[in-house]
């Protein structure tokens, strides 16, 4: 049995689970509000009145959706959208708890709990009280039902597209076969909000009969009647176009699957971003080429336009940073007052986010609900977007006219504010006449986006004149700069005075070269928020990895603001932390790792906008009692690049390719090379903490001059490459720490003989070599420790599946401690303790080296002087492999 949280008395959770069990059919929904709120969750009511679902949120995302659906016959999906992770689908007969992301063919068919009596029901609802929800999704996903719907209907809607192509003197061009998409799309929102238009009937209804065609016409006809607009206003010959790709679509829109009924009152409107995102991926193409006659084949273009859609949790998130602070600031009494912008919308993410910011603010000045009439003066009044594809432009606008919900009026015309236009082209009269308007009446007051995100080589490919970009552009120079950073520095001078400017970017530029420009050209005086997402994967199936960033129109004096996402790596469910600046009191993000304030300006001293970077410098560098200097100094380790041969495939040789006998190295059974020309050759996978793998491959580096039989070698194998780059070789010849530059958890190994090579590039690892080669064990000691753990995970760039990447330009940030005689060889005794226990036979080892890896960590806490503070912070944050 349940018992209550508050421990009080009163109503108990099995009362009200009674109430609920008891409640009509009419009240199903409102009777579980209370139930629910008792179990630790904030309730949304979702939908429709006559098919009403209850949304149970945390961290302000919905987390489990409640349905009443009767059946499995009858089931509910969530049309395109990721509602939540869990459905509760509750019914007269049973509660049945389904993980929505695997859902196979039909909701329910992969369920992780049914309760068909009240003992079982009480045992079910305790199993998903908000305290025990995160072991409810421990379970490997399988799928995305979601993506598989929003997929098979962009097929379905390609086909139509191809074969519309194909009809020989076709009275159609692709402009009209997206309309009719566009229609049929907004039909299907507004049926299930609002029913059928008059006597027009449903598309399920039509999709029965003799003549579908005729019945898909006339529905048509019925929302043209009333709404009209630019969405309605041009009437297309359905009748003209390929029947059966037609009703393809129109069923994809009703029942993609035997006894999957979609509902768009259910679903949150991101709609439109998976389907665009599934639609460039099938963009259809006519190939003539080595082909007897043009066939249509899908291309994707997803990829080579940098597109994926903004998930809504994330666009909410940076609204909620960026409008709720302006409006609060500027406190407009009218829609007049507000303008906020999109340029490059996509399938509108951020405006939808915006519309309810915005409906949420006025309903709360007015003290009620805004009417039909004033939420359509808000669309057009408040709201402006563009985008160089006309298909993102056409999916914002309806998906902004259904979140709109209009029923009775006619819809407004959108295209002056949201249209077809390229931000960089930097010419703004070409722009829509809206957005010209508010520049006129002094520029907009927030700027919102998640622009394509295209390296230099990346934006050529597609087509892009980057020298061009690279003239009109300061944050277009230097190394691995992106076109994102351009659409940030082209977006502040549309800003008003007021206004304030929030855009996804890739996270490289928070930190490093690659960022450099674009951080000189907006000024850390500007710079408000930064919110790093850290490894959270938001836009699978792609790795990029984004940080927010705000900046104000104008200088200010007010604190920054920096955050960085815990290293959950589910998507989504996890928030930034906050660093921000002196002035107002922290701003705590439920899910954040840390939340701090650092004085604005403060981030001109190292040129990082790294929140993890800066909270170190500012903050916790002074939790470390012990003297510290930076890496690459003078009594420093020294950071040494490793070398590429132009061609490892021919001088890397495999165990069958050599042998050892003393000092030489026998090469192909003929050349006899002395054995430091012939090192062991050592990439990232090969390394753990204190551990080598088994190594089987040396390396000759081809450089003449250095020894006459590896002169002879080298000639023999056809000379040096041209692309032979021989690294930091002096170095890498000397006793050396080897630390994997790639990796999931930091480690080090000591090579104390120098007897490794180490590859340069994507290999993933850097030498470090300290000035006294007695100090080689103590750095392998240091680094494997958990505070440098812990320190060289925050500063890395994540990569693919949960890796991260140190760059050179991180060791910056690594100190190197000055530590007296006594103190390292405190730090090398207790590494060998480590090693030892690695080596040991019996069956206690695994415990025996975890408890000397702990005796290494506060050894070394205790020498470098670390605060509680500290200590507790790395606890927290270190992740470490079993």
């Amino acid at each position: 049995m349940l018992a209550r949280r508050d421990g009080g008395c009163g109503v108990s959770v099995v009362d009200l689970t009674e109430a609920a069990l008891l409640a009509p059919p009419r009240d199903r929904i409102a009777s579980k509000v209370e139930l629910f709120t008792e179990l630790g969750w904030h309730t949304e009511l979702k939908g429709s009145r006559e098919s009403q679902s209850l949304s149970l949120m945390a961290a302000g995302m919905p987390q489990i959706l409640v349905t009443t659906s009767t059946g499995r016959s009858e089931a509910v999906s969530l049309a395109y959208s990721n509602e939540a992770p869990l459905t509760l689908s509750w019914t007269e007969s049973e509660l049945r708890l389904s993980r929505t992301e695997i859902w196979r063919e039909v909701p329910g068919d992969s369920s992780i709990a049914v309760a068909d009596d009240e003992p079982s029901t009480i045992q079910l609802l305790h199993a998903i009280a908000r305290v025990r929800y995160d072991g409810l999704l421990g379970a490997t996903q399988e799928g995305s039902t979601h993506r598989r719907l929003a997929d098979q209907l962009a097929e379905a809607f390609a086909h139509l597209r191809a074969q519309v192509a194909e009809m020989e003197g076709r009275a159609f061009d692709e402009a009209q076969v997206f309309q009719l998409f566009h229609q049929l799309l907004f039909v299907r929102f507004h049926e299930d909000r609002f029913g059928p238009v008059d006597s027009a009937g449903l598309i399920s209804d039509v999709l029965t009969q003799p003549s579908p065609i005729d019945g898909l016409m006339s529905v048509l006809a019925g929302y043209r009647s009333r709404f009209n607009s630019e969405l309605f206003g041009m009437e297309i010959a359905v009748d003209r176009m390929p029947t059966h790709p037609v009703l393809e679509v129109a069923e994809a829109m009703v029942e993609p699957w035997n006894n999957l009924r979609l509902n768009f009152s259910v679903a949150h409107s991101d709609v439109g971003g998976r389907l665009y995102q599934s639609f460039l991926a099938r963009t259809p193409a006519v190939e003539t080429e080595g082909r007897l006659f043009p066939v249509s084949i899908n291309t994707d273009r997803q990829r080579e336009r940098g597109a994926f859609f903004t998930p809504q949790p994330v666009a909410e998130l940076l609204v909620h940073r960026v409008l709720d602070d302006v409006l609060e600031r500027s406190q407009p009494a009218s829609f007049a007052g507000v303008s906020v912008l999109d340029p490059a919308c996509g399938s509108g993410a951020f405006l939808l986010a915006a519309f309810r910011t915005v409906r949420r603010y006025f309903e709360g000045k007015l003290g009620r609900q805004l009417t039909e009439d004033e939420r359509l003066e808000l669309l057009s009044t408040c709201l402006y977007g563009g985008d160089d594809d006309e298909t993102a432009v056409a999916l914002t606008r309806i998906q902004l006219l259904e979140e709109a919900e209009v029923d009775r009026h006619r819809l407004p015309e959108l295209g002056a504010n949201i249209g077809r236009h390229d931000l960089l082209d930097g010419d703004l009269s070409k722009a829509p006449a809206g957005w010209r308007r508010v520049m006129q009446a002094g520029g907009f007051l927030a700027i919102l986006s998640n622009p394509p995100f295209h390296s230099p080589r990346g934006a050529q490919r597609a087509g892009i004149d980057t020298v061009d970009l690279a003239r009109r552009y300061q944050s277009a120079k230097g190394t691995g700069w992106n076109l994102a950073g351009l659409f940030f520095e082209a977006a502040l001078p549309l800003l008003s005075g007021a206004g304030r400017v929030g855009m996804l970017l890739p996270q490289s530029v928070l930190d490093g070269p690659s960022g450099l420009a674009l951080r000189r050209a907006v000024s850390d005086d500007r710079l408000v928020e930064v919110i790093d997402f850290g490894r959270n994967e938001l836009f699978s199936p792609t790795m990029a990895y984004v940080a927010a960033v705000i900046a104000d129109a104008r200088r200010s004096e007010s604190a920054t603001v920096l955050s960085q996402t815990a290293t959950s790596l589910r998507p989504l469910h996890v928030i930034a932390d906050v660093l921000r600046g002196v002035g107002d009191e922290p701003q705590e993000m439920e899910g954040a790792t840390f939340s701090e304030r650092v004085s604005a300006g403060v981030l001109n001293e190292g040129e990082s906008w790294s929140p993890f970077i800066i909270r170190w410098n500012r903050l916790l560098r002074d939790h470390v009692d012990a003297t510290v200097v930076r890496f690459d100094g003078p009594a420093a380790p020294k950071v040494a690049i490793g070398t590429q041969t132009g061609s490892d495939r021919t001088f890397v040789f495999d165990r069958d390719h050599w042998s050892a006998d003393g000092d030489r190295v026998t090469i192909d059974h003929r050349f006899a090379v002395p054995g430091a020309y012939a090192p062991w050759w050592v990439r990232g996978g090969d390394i753990r903490p204190f551990l080598i793998g088994e190594l089987r491959q040396r390396v000759v580096v081809p450089q003449l001059g250095e020894d006459p039989a590896v002169d002879e070698l080298i000639r023999h194998l056809g000379g040096v490459p041209s692309s032979f780059r021989p690294g930091n070789l002096e170095l890498l010849r000397s006793p050396k720490v080897i630390v994997r530059g790639l990796f999931d958890e930091p480690a080090a190994v000591a090579d104390v003989k120098g007897q490794w090579m180490i590859p340069q590039g994507g290999a993933g690892v850097v030498a470090l070599v300290p000035s006294r080669v007695a100090d080689v064990q103590v750095l392998e000691g240091l680094l494997n420790s958990a505070l440098y753990q812990w320190l060289l995970q925050g500063i890395a760039h994540p990569k693919s599946h949960g890796y991260v990447q140190l760059m050179r330009h991180h060791w910056d940030v690594v100190p190197w401690p000055v530590l007296r005689a006594p103190q390292r060889k405190q730090v090398v005794e207790a590494a060998r303790s480590v090693k030892s226990s690695m080596r040991a036979g019996d069956r206690n080892r695994v415990s025996r080296y975890w408890d000397a890896r702990v005796e290494l960590d506060t050894l070394v806490f205790d020498v470098l002087g670390v605060s509680a503070v500290l200590r507790t912070i790395v606890s927290d944050e270190l992740w470490r492999k079993a």
